[in-house]
């Protein structure tokens, strides 16, 4: 099973994470200080006060020492971590105003571990400065939960990447082309999208967003209600759900449906 992060907060370029068992990068906070050789999480590690502040931690918690810190390898993992309580002592010992941004942060994140609605608060915010409206913003929300079904449902009817084939992909490819007639490759193109960190639905419309919904729901009823099972049953019975949905927009667009095959 894989490590989950959460993100703490952003220093700068650097995200700051912490993982299913409150642990964060010390590496990654050093980074975030400006990577002062002298104040390696090594250096500190070796040092009375960071020993002490460990041992005294471990009693504590009732755990043994070893657990609170360790070294990961892996390309998302790789460098120094240790208990979250550890790394604001560490980032005290780095200096105290980088002390206070470390401790605003960790507050935040454990005030939003404890009331979820807290960080949704903070996003639409965030989203309203940068010029969203409310609309679409309920629909942007309402349309991650419908996407997190779908692929929860993929996922439950056996989805997974075989090879170059990734399901999900796939499945994105199709919703996309039948709610707006781009797939997302071509939208982001049109868009002028470049950057990773520029999410493809960020730059679509409430209508846009509202048709990729109604997608997205129907391919998952059709999953289910076909027991589609394995990346093919499933991939086919989303293209069916979107050939339907495709029919209904032009319906709703007042286009006229292409003739029917002649018997």
């Amino acid at each position: 099973m894989g490590t989950e992060l959460k993100v703490v907060m952003k220093v700068g370029k650097v995200e700051i994470v912490a993982d299913q068992n409150a642990m964060t990068s010390l590496t990654d906070l050093w980074r975030a200080a400006g990577s002062d050789p002298s104040k390696k999480p090594a250096e500190w590690l070796r040092s009375k006060a960071a020993v002490d502040f460990i041992a005294s931690l471990a009693s504590n918690l009732k755990v043994g020492i070893p657990t609170l810190t360790k070294v990961r390898k892996g390309k998302h993992l790789a460098g120094t971590w240790a208990h979250w309580q550890a790394g604001m002592a560490y980032a005290e010992w780095i200096n105290p105003t980088f002390h206070q941004v470390v401790n605003a942060g960790f507050l935040r994140w454990l005030e939003e571990e404890r009331n979820p609605s807290l960080k949704l608060e903070r996003g639409v915010k965030k989203l309203l400065s940068k010029g969203f409206t409310r609309e679409w913003i309920n629909t942007r929300l309402e349309g991650i939960v419908t996407r997190k079904e779908l692929t929860d449902t993929m996922a439950d009817h056996g989805c997974k990447q075989a090879g170059k084939l990734n399901p999900y992909v796939e499945a994105t490819r199709s919703v996309t082309l039948a709610a707006i007639g781009q797939t997302p490759k071509e939208f982001r193109a049109d868009k002028g999208l470049v950057k990773k960190s520029q999410l493809t639905r960020d730059a679509m419309t409430s209508r846009e967003l509202m048709r990729i919904a109604f997608a997205e729901s129907e391919a998952k009823a059709m999953i289910q209600e076909t027991a589609a099972d394995g990346n093919g049953e499933c991939l086919s019975a989303v293209r069916t759900a979107c050939k339907a949905v495709k029919a209904a927009i032009q319906v709703m667009s007042g286009r006229s449906l292409p003739a029917p095959d002649a018997a």
